[in-house]
């Protein structure tokens, strides 16, 4: 059986403050696999296929489909997956959602 139809899903990026400034677009689509392992993963794959995201140093948070998604358990200064609770599951035209912290004057 080929699941390679399932693999990858096309996912609607959205851009928020900084990142829009950077990315100089409000969002985009993008083809990614449909599970991520763990929050690093993600962050990996969406940094792959939007390197300008790199300017931020992972300063920023993702939301799926409106709700945040965090895992405080996972250190981006090392490459452990260990503490990984739940894969990350996509969906076809599921929105993204790339959130910076906000500044303000």
């Amino acid at each position: 059986m080929d699941k390679s139809n399932d693999a990858f899903v096309n996912v609607n990026i959205l851009f928020f403050a900084k990142a829009k400034e950077i990315v100089k677009k409000p969002s985009l689509q993008l083809k990614l696999p449909s599970i991520f392992e763990n929050m690093e993963s993600l962050l990996e794959a969406v940094e792959r296929e939007v390197p300008q995201l790199k300017v931020l140093n992972r300063c920023f948070v993702f939301a799926l489909n409106e709700e945040y998604l965090c895992d405080d358990t996972i250190d981006t200064n090392t490459s452990s997956t260990s503490n990984a609770r739940n894969p990350i599951n996509l969906k076809n035209d599921d929105e993204l959602a790339v959130i910076p912290p906000l500044s303000g004057g």
